[in-house]
């Protein structure tokens, strides 16, 4: 951002003034785009991150302390967002990628669609696991899908299932070994 924001359209914003905050929304939306869209690389997400961000500024304007300029506090609220995404996506498919041109954002889209043998064999799999899945006792099958399908850390599956953390790693290696026996992997 290579223009310095007017005082005045800081304190106003920061007073909760509507029209001075649209003012702040209009000139940062684009710019934080493709800020997120590079970051994130998927224009899906880099949009939800710019909306976060935005909802966070205008919530956080009033406690804006000026220890640092309004732009650089911004962008360092857009990065910690983009952040967390980077985190929330990290084991998710890239779907679209960002890159800026002189015409402006482009996006290519590469043709993620399986082929059909591959759909097959991947409905295949899906009913394999589904099957060895109800194989197992429900306490494994329980902490076989709060870790491993659903991603939840240890800590957390104690608190949802009231046991020991002993006993949540033992059922997790227990489950997961009777898992390879019937998928005879």
């Amino acid at each position: 951002m290579t223009e310095i924001l007017s005082k005045e359209l800081v304190k106003l914003a920061r007073c909760g003034e509507s029209t001075a905050i649209s003012e702040l929304v209009v000139k940062f939306r684009k710019p934080f785009y493709i800020y997120a869209c590079h970051y994130l690389g998927n224009e899906f997400e880099a949009e939800d991150a710019t909306q976060e961000a935005l909802l966070k500024i205008i919530k956080g304007l009033p406690g804006f302390k000026g220890l640092s300029s309004l732009e650089t506090w911004m962008f360092r609220i857009l990065t910690n967002v983009c952040i967390d995404q980077k985190r929330r996506q990290k084991n998710q498919p890239l779907i679209h990628s960002c890159s800026q041109t002189e015409e402006g954002i482009s996006f290519e889209i590469p043709d993620q669609r399986p082929l059909p043998e591959e759909e097959v064999e991947s409905s295949e799999l899906r009913q394999s696991v589904r099957e060895a899945l109800n194989k197992l006792s429900v306490e494994h099958r329980e902490v076989i899908l709060l870790h491993d399908l659903y991603s939840f850390k240890y800590q957390e599956i104690v608190k949802i299932t009231g046991v020991s953390l002993g006993t949540i790693k033992s059922r997790l290696f227990y489950a997961r070994q009777e898992l390879k026996k019937y998928l005879e992997i």
